[in-house]
């Protein structure tokens, strides 16, 4: 901008530092901008030049369930005996859900039940398969239920007390990814007490969780399901993927592809997820059993990653990321009391669990206080 005066002009003071205050104001906002259009472009958004950072915390919502951290106590009734002999995905078991309510109601729901899943579907591998609840929308109006049609619940693979801390384990994982970003899958931690409809037995009591449905995940975050097709690095969110893969080194986590899956097509144990005015599609991770922290007795590492055993660490990620992840480390570290917290004042979690899991925890952390060992460690393993 240039203020051309002859030299026979009178201008009030007034107006001159009005003027060169307009002046200073454009310099000043000028980089502001241009840093906001790169953060853009790292966060996928170009609307309105609208900064949309990866939030972190626990996000307000219409869904009751998942609105705080305790855990809930169900009784799940239901041919549990004949759905784990047959085992097959199509079919819909009669099921009711009880549970007792705030002010001590005890709600009945009907649910139908079905069995989901893929390594722990399969009998040689787990006792438990993981199952999905069908519930009736006018039903569950008024409780804590509300809104909910249909959700996923990971249970103990085996009835055995050491596999409760698994499921627990796995549980906080989630938690982990939701104090690093809002775009992950909340969860709801349960007490299950299984009554089998055909057979007069005490209920055996599991430890499990409820994961957030799909759909929901989508209306929280106003997105929709990215289609199951074909996506190259350069489509994704590039700062929420160099966190997704730094997280999941965090966790150990070899078992996932932000942009593959067996069946050639993306992803494995990622949901992608995309607005209408998004240019790129924001990336979620799901399904920690296979994870170093969580450490079950089946699990094995990706071979491609060309380690050993689950608890030996491999970085995933993207080199052209390499520089987001050099900045997500100092993230990571203000975010490592929370993160530690979870685990070492959960009230599920056995105190030889805690101590593990905090060795591990403490493992990581001593690779990001290492700028020379982020390189060596993580970053040298780029793909």
């Amino acid at each position: 901008m240039k203020l051309v005066l002859s030299v026979n002009t009178f201008v009030p003071p007034a107006v001159v530092l009005l003027v060169l205050t307009i002046l200073f104001t454009v310099q000043m906002v000028s980089p502001v901008f241009a840093k906001m259009n790169e953060a853009q472009i790292n966060e996928g958004r170009t609307d309105n030049l609208r900064l949309e950072n990866v939030s972190v915390g626990w996000v307000s919502t219409d869904d009751i369930l998942f609105s705080n951290t305790d855990k809930l106590s169900i009784s799940l009734t239901g041919p549990f005996k004949t759905l784990s002999e047959q085992r097959d995905k199509k079919a819909t078991h009669p099921g009711t859900l009880t549970y007792v309510d705030q002010v001590g109601n005890t709600i009945s729901l009907d649910v139908g039940i079905r069995v989901r899943g893929n390594f722990r579907l399969d009998r040689s591998n787990c006792e438990n398969p993981p199952l999905r609840l069908l519930f009736n929308p006018q039903q569950v109006k008024g409780t804590v239920f509300e809104h909910q049609k249909r959700l996923k619940m990971v249970l103990a693979c085996k009835n055995w007390p050491k596999y409760n801390q698994y499921v627990v384990l796995e549980y906080l994982i989630y938690r982990t990814f939701n104090l690093l970003s809002d775009a992950s899958f909340r969860v709801k931690l349960l007490e299950i007490g299984f009554n089998d409809s055909a057979i007069n037995k005490d209920a055996r009591v599991l430890a499990g969780f409820f994961i957030e449905d799909n759909k929901r995940l989508g209306k929280r975050l106003k997105k929709k399901r990215y289609p199951d097709k074909d996506i190259w690095i350069s489509e994704l969110v590039p700062m929420q993927t160099a966190r997704l893969n730094l997280f999941q080194y965090l966790v150990g986590n070899t078992d996932f592809s932000t942009l593959r899956s067996k069946e050639g097509k993306c992803c494995h144990n990622v949901k992608l997820y995309q607005a209408e005015d998004d240019l790129l599609a924001t990336s979620i991770p799901y399904d920690f059993d296979f994870t170093g922290l969580v450490n079950a007795p089946y699990a094995v590492p990706n071979k491609a990653a060309k380690i050993n055993n689950v608890r030996s660490r491999r970085y995933r990620g993207f080199c052209e990321h390499n520089d987001l992840v050099r900045q997500q480390v100092s993230f990571f570290i203000e975010r490592r009391q929370a993160i530690e917290s979870l685990y070492s004042q959960s009230a599920e979690l056995s105190q030889f669990s805690k101590t593990v899991s905090r060795q591990y925890l403490k493992s990581f952390y001593s690779i990001l206080g290492s700028p020379e060992s982020v390189e060596r460690k993580i970053l040298k393993y780029c793909r």
